[in-house]
């Protein structure tokens, strides 16, 4: 499924790259209990986590925003679970994810003026917010502003 999101990418087909979105999405959502029960094995493996990591990577802030609930869920569990084992396998994919994140919210280099508080952009800027705040307990605040601040330089 990879090999057909780049497809899509290089042709640059945003339709086919939001109905592989959806999928992903909805892919994710069926095998996430599975991914809490048995990290990494069987259904439990860490592709899915893959594919919504691709739409994140995305340039397009609109695919990434499909996954917010499905992040939401994952912590959700992983909060439940309180268990720091099962948190640390999730960690690397958490971190990539916050990472994408960053890179989405950016202003544009050439931006000029403040931007209008009703702007799309803004408003997924704080659904961004919302998202970190659900899922910077996996790899801890420290760790958050540390790969953000080294990204920056």
């Amino acid at each position: 499924m990879a090999d057909s999101f780049s497809m899509a990418v290089a042709n640059d087909d945003f339709d086919r790259l939001q109905g592989y979105a959806r999928v992903f999405c909805e892919l994710s959502e069926s095998l996430l209990e599975c991914m809490i029960r048995e990290p990494g094995r069987d259904l439990g493996d860490f592709q899915s986590i893959e594919l919504l990591l691709l739409l994140a990577g995305y340039h397009d802030y609109n695919l990434v925003e499909m996954t917010f609930n499905i992040w939401y869920r994952l912590s959700e569990h992983l909060y439940e679970r309180n268990d720091d084992e099962l948190n640390a396998q999730f960690k690397p994919y958490i971190e990539r994810y916050i990472m994408a994140l960053y890179k989405h919210c950016r202003f544009d280099t050439d931006q000029e003026d403040i931007p209008d508080e009703n702007d799309d952009f803004i408003e997924f800027r704080g659904q961004v917010s919302d998202t970190l705040k659900d899922v910077v307990f996996i790899v801890g605040t420290d760790r958050c502003i540390q790969s953000v601040c080294i990204f920056m330089y």
